[in-house]
């Protein structure tokens, strides 16, 4: 129907110039069947701006704590580019030009 066509330009519109209205294809593509199960579950992704497994591994361990959080002084001997390298192997996270997204 015309209005679902309407709903659906909107929500294009909405995501125009965002980082996900940018990756649009690529996000759909990775973890949906189609175009409105993607708009269902946009709201559930989650953008990280940063460029690469080593950055997303630094920014999740010392900013989002998911170990906890680690002393200072024990920050400098985390190996970031390993756990990146684990994080950019997960089916969770898509790595893009525009950053990294996340989708659980």
């Amino acid at each position: 129907p015309l209005w679902e066509i309407n709903a659906n330009c909107r929500m294009v519109l909405e995501l125009e110039g965002t980082p996900i209205g940018n990756e649009m294809k690529a996000i759909q593509q990775k973890w949906f069947s189609s175009f409105e199960e993607f708009i269902d579950h946009k709201d559930e992704i989650r953008y990280y701006d940063v460029g690469d497994g080593a950055a997303l591994a630094e920014y999740l361990i010392c900013e989002e704590y998911v170990f906890g959080e680690i002393p200072h002084e024990l920050q400098k001997h985390i190996d970031y580019h390993s756990y990146g390298s684990e994080l950019e192997m997960d089916d969770r996270y898509l790595f893009t030009t525009s950053g990294v997204f996340r989708y659980q």
